[in-house]
């Protein structure tokens, strides 16, 4: 699988360009974090990816295909989901859980748990989100 592969991504709102030709790929099977200063774009091309937000120029592509979201449902059915940077978590729920909010369908202690477990070796899907420290959580 190639991956996906963000070419020459640009976002203008009225008054300000919150992306620039933004080109970068992500390799298949891999986990990037964007960093930068507040404004930078980080959140817009989260949101972009997510289907929250569509870019002004410039396009996406998942494995050679274009990808044009009008909706983050068309994200997640493409297998693309944004872990949004929000701390009010629901406290009654798992790591896991909460990490799975928006596909989290049916009991409890499904395989929600199983599949998060691999992506999260610092601690336990199964622990219960009031359990973990804030700082911890956010790391």
């Amino acid at each position: 699988m190639t991956g996906l592969r963000f070419s020459g991504v640009t976002k203008r709102f009225p008054g300000v360009v919150a992306l620039s030709n933004v080109s970068f790929d992500v390799a298949a099977g891999s986990v990037h974090a964007v960093c930068g200063e507040n404004g930078a774009g980080k959140s817009t091309l989260g949101k972009i990816l997510a289907g929250l937000e569509a870019p002004s120029s410039g396009t996406i592509a998942l494995d050679g295909q274009p990808l044009e979201f009008d909706s983050p449902r068309d994200a997640l059915a493409a297998g693309i989901a944004m872990v949004h940077q929000e701390l009010a978590f629901c406290d009654n729920l798992s790591v896991g859980e909460n990490l799975c909010l928006g596909k989290f369908r049916g009991a409890r202690g499904s395989s929600t748990a199983t599949r998060c477990a691999a992506a999260l070796p610092s601690f336990s899907p199964r622990s219960a989100r009031r359990s973990i420290t804030t700082a911890r959580w956010t790391r």
